[in-house]
């Protein structure tokens, strides 16, 4: 039986329009793509997707607020991956083949989430069949995983580049323009910093005072301000110290 298509609010279609990760889409394909979304709201910590779903059936895309991707370690404690901003939530593949890493996706901040099966999705947006898609982005996937890794293997980052990386991915996907630079619009804890560049909390700590020292980021309270100039000059001069070493 066809599904009813239900005409969408108009600010959902507002929202949709809008974002950055779907602006090469037409006005048309857009409509289409709203009237075939079901949509719903998620409170803070709220399962957009947990790692026990079958992967790949459909796509989750994030309208407004924050969300974040968290996974399991070694010792079963979730800990969080990334924050993710609005725009089409990634269906991860294995990174790695055979090894099987599966990620939550939860609402870090309300949220609005639209769903539809991936099928329609390809169709609506790229006009092509599910399977195809997958054979072709499987290989692309499987090259630039194992590059993430090699990479990642010759910079060896310590916790300061790390850190430094880090803010300057957040800045370019939650900072707001501010007199003195970026200013993180996503209030993180000291924990959630310590996941993301995987330390302990007292070394991620110790090591923001010391940015906080050397003027690439000013701390308002639980604001943090992000000099974007700054970061990338630290980074580019730790990697050039790094291979005279």
């Amino acid at each position: 039986m066809p599904r009813k298509h239900i005409v969408p609010k108009e600010r959902d279609l507002q929202l949709l329009s809008g974002l950055e990760g779907l602006s090469w889409v037409s006005p048309k394909q857009l409509h289409r793509l709203a009237t075939s979304l079901s949509f719903s709201n998620c409170g803070r910590n709220d399962v957009i997707f947990s790692e026990m779903e079958e992967r790949g059936t459909q796509v989750c895309i994030l309208l407004s607020g924050v969300a974040r991707l968290t996974c399991l370690n070694s010792r079963k404690e979730r800990v969080l991956v990334t924050l993710i901003a609005p725009g089409v939530i990634p269906d991860l593949p294995f990174l790695i083949p055979k090894i099987d890493c599966r990620f939550q996706c939860d609402a870090f901040t309300d949220c609005r989430v639209g769903r539809i099966r991936s099928h329609d999705f390809m169709q609506i947006v790229l006009g092509v069949q599910l399977p195809d898609f997958r054979k072709l982005s499987a290989n692309a996937v499987a090259h630039w995983s194992q590059l993430l890794m090699r990479c990642s293997n010759l910079f060896r980052f310590r916790l300061h580049e790390r850190l430094a990386i880090t803010l300057l991915q957040l800045g370019s996907e939650f900072g707001a323009r501010d007199p003195s630079g970026l200013l993180l619009r996503v209030p993180l804890t000291i924990e959630e910093l310590a996941q993301l560049v995987g330390a302990s909390r007292q070394k991620t700590a110790e090591q923001m005072t010391q940015l906080e020292h050397e003027a690439v980021i000013i701390r308002r309270g639980r604001q943090v301000v992000l000099r974007p100039d700054r970061l990338e000059a630290l980074v580019q001069r730790e990697m050039a110290f790094d291979e005279l070493r």
